[in-house]
């Protein structure tokens, strides 16, 4: 007599893909993925984003915009659905300066974006205006994205997950040119920068595509950049130079200089002030702009908030391990930061020995130091922490527990990077490790 044994797979915790139906596109420019919220009064939004074509790419065609029903909550909740939905009116790409290219939906000019914790609505490849085929963008070039939409609700609470600065001038940061504004007049998406209404209004923030995908001239490196309001770059960092890298992750995939608009390498930005690895690991919506290949790396800067919240070694030790084989599981390779120094001081930082190290900071050493053994399923460790983080004395010493003073001013608060210590935090961000 024979048996048939039956193998029954195991339940997959991988939250399931939303699947498009091109295939293949990779992230594209620097763009944000997680919203932030601001009460501010009108019915219709319209804002300028500009972005940069990687310089890895070769050159961007079949431009392709996500535009996302959900927002992020810092709490381990993770991704939320928005409470309302929100219809873009209008849409386009300007590229090159003062040449509109429509973007459509189906073929139409808008479309309903609802809300959920799923809900990813994707554009039709960007077609140029002028000769009716694919748009094609220079590697390094820059092109801004224009949205319109209303809310559904009529109320006077929006998504905002891009920060935007004005004075466009065509060619270098700070003078980066977006706008946002909200208001009851006509939709703006269709007007090119220099004859934009709204132009010279900066809400510094803007809600836009979570994701720009699109075809290089061969597979190129682009990276998804999971982290806190140090990877945002709020709190320090962004608060006195207004860069379009800001997050010493993002300067490092990019221009280290600040100031510099480089996109050497495209990345999603998928950060979140007070966000913690539980909040990452619970992100259905952020799981699925994964599929089908959109990034090939993950890099991972989310940690301090576990370690403020009194979570032990093993506790963080065990969410680290469940949130890179998640991302494993979309098929792209993890790399780890390592968790900069958090201290007191009794003079502002302007010195090192009036720092003191937080109750936590046994806890961080010991997580670092596992970190730095690079284990699996990571493909490699980026020690930024090594680059800021000095001894008693002041020399440069892993573990040391204190914020360099030297480069000047190294934090306003103890926790985030100023500026020039973010710039030095940036040089760990070996891009030479994600073409391994």
């Amino acid at each position: 007599m024979t048996t048939t044994s039956r193998v029954v797979a195991a339940k997959s915790t991988v939250p399931p893909a939303v699947t498009p139906w091109f295939t293949k596109r990779q992230a594209s420019s620097r763009v944000s993925t997680r919203a932030f919220t601001s009460v501010i009064a009108g019915t219709r939004h319209d804002a300028g984003i500009v972005h940069t074509a990687a310089e890895n790419s070769g050159g961007l065609s079949g431009l392709v915009l996500a535009y996302a029903g959900f927002t992020f909550s810092a709490a381990a909740i993770g991704d939320v659905a928005c409470a309302y939905d929100k219809t873009i009116t209008g849409c386009s790409i300007e590229y090159p300066l003062g040449q509109i290219n429509r973007v459509t939906f189906g073929g139409a000019n808008g479309i309903l974006v609802p809300g959920g914790v799923n809900s990813l609505v994707y554009s039709d490849q960007v077609l140029d205006s002028v000769t009716g085929k694919v748009l094609k963008i220079p590697a390094g070039a820059k092109f801004i994205e224009h949205v319109s939409y209303t809310r559904s609700d009529g109320g006077t609470t929006w998504d905002m997950p891009q920060e935007v600065w004005n004075s466009f001038d065509g060619n270098s940061d700070p003078n980066l040119g977006e706008y946002s504004n909200y208001h009851t007049g006509a939709d703006a998406s269709q007007t090119a920068f220099a004859a934009n209404p709204y132009k010279a209004i900066n809400l510094r923030q803007a809600w836009g595509a979570c994701g720009i995908f699109a075809d290089g001239v061969a597979p190129f490196v682009s990276v998804l950049i999971d982290g806190d309001s140090i990877a945002t770059g709020s709190g320090g960092d962004n608060t006195t130079v207004k860069i379009e890298n800001t997050g010493y992750v993002a300067r490092g995939l990019g221009s280290n200089v600040a100031g510099g608009s480089g996109c050497v390498i495209p990345y999603m930005r998928m950060t979140c002030p007070q966000a913690s690895l539980d909040s990452s690991i619970n992100s259905q919506g952020s799981y699925s702009l994964m599929a089908n290949g959109r990034v090939t790396h993950v890099i991972q800067e989310m940690l301090i908030n576990n370690v403020f919240g009194s979570n032990s070694f093993e506790m963080i030790q065990s969410k680290l391990l469940t949130q890179w084989l998640l991302w494993r599981a979309r098929g792209v390779k993890v790399i780890q930061c390592t968790a900069l120094p958090a201290t007191d001081s009794t003079d502002g930082w302007a010195t090192v020995a009036n720092q003191t190290v937080r109750a936590t900071e046994a806890v961080r050493v010991k997580i670092n130091d596992w970190i730095r053994t690079v284990p699996w399923p990571l493909e490699a460790v980026f020690d930024a922490a090594d680059r800021v983080e000095v001894d008693a004395s002041g020399a440069l010493a892993r573990n040391g527990g204190r914020w360099i003073v030297s480069l000047g001013q190294p934090t306003p608060d103890g926790t985030h990077p100023s500026p020039v210590v973010a710039a030095a935090a940036a040089a760990a961000i070996d891009k030479t490790k994600l073409f391994l």
